[in-house]
């Protein structure tokens, strides 16, 4: 099995680097089913995983005069305060068992990975209605500065709960508020979700040991996967990657769901 998790490491980088999205809601499902962490481990590991590989893409972007540091400082520093507070006061509070009656026991870690289907049917349903190009002209603006705080809150508060991106939500938000062509929004993005996530990482370093060399290790197979992505990414349709990738995660997302029903009620 942990063959084939390091593979699937290697693919989600490889999204990343071809569709600049997408591939970061898969870490925490594979570090969970392929390597057998707990979920709050896999959490963890999934901050520095998507972090790394998310800055390493930004800099691909930022040649390519796609991320706007300004505006993506602005997102992220509302953000990033959202995860320090749930990483450094809201997780350690949290009880293991959340609710038992019977034979039926919801954990803290069952009920993280069945939000995190429910997240990554979200995530699919906006890859599969994604489009290749977007007119700044065409987009419907909105200056309500609520919906930027609004975004930058939830983001946070799904990075910081369960170590995802949450580049499906910080992409349209973007769009909207600052008006950006969907490629500077994506790039600023990953510019944000490194920003976010190594962020939390740093929160937790102090609360349980971390084994360096396998962290280290999948990685690197994200980067690599990642910068093989942006090499080839010009052979390839996106819109068809992204259709096909956001099948896959709904696939994915609806296995996991049925998996996390069978071990609540025991069966």
């Amino acid at each position: 099995m942990q063959v084939v998790g390091y593979f699937s490491t290697l693919l989600i980088g490889l999204s990343l680097g071809l569709m600049g999205a997408g591939g970061s809601i898969l870490t925490v499902p594979v570090l969970v089913y392929f390597f057998r962490l707990e979920p709050a481990s896999a959490v963890r590991y999934s901050l520095f995983i998507v972090g790394s590989t998310s800055s390493i893409s930004s800099i691909a972007k930022f040649k390519q005069g796609q991320v706007l540091f300004k505006k993506g400082i602005i997102f992220a520093s509302i953000s990033i305060v959202m995860v320090w507070l749930i990483r450094s006061f809201i997780i350690p509070k949290i009880p293991a068992v959340l609710w038992h009656w019977h034979d039926v026991t919801l954990t803290f870690g069952m009920l993280s990975m069945i939000i995190f289907s429910l997240l990554m049917m979200m995530a699919a349903r906006t890859m599969m209605q994604a489009k290749n190009d977007c007119d700044p002209q065409q987009v419907e603006k909105s200056n309500s500065i609520s919906v930027l705080i609004g975004c930058a809150v939830t983001t946070g508060v799904l990075t910081g709960f369960l170590g995802a991106g949450g580049g499906f939500l910080i992409v349209p938000a973007l769009t909207l508020f600052f008006h950006l062509d969907i490629k500077k929004a994506v790039g600023t993005s990953l510019f944000i979700i490194s920003l976010n996530t190594l962020s939390g990482f740093l929160s937790d370093l102090g609360l349980q040991e971390v084994k360096w060399t396998f962290l280290l290790l999948t990685t690197a197979l994200a980067i690599l996967g990642a910068v093989a992505g942006q090499r080839i990414s010009h052979l390839f349709n996106t819109r068809q990657l992204r259709l096909c990738f956001g099948w896959f995660i709904l696939i994915l997302a609806i296995v996991i769901l049925a998996v996390q029903a069978g071990e609540l009620t025991n069966l």
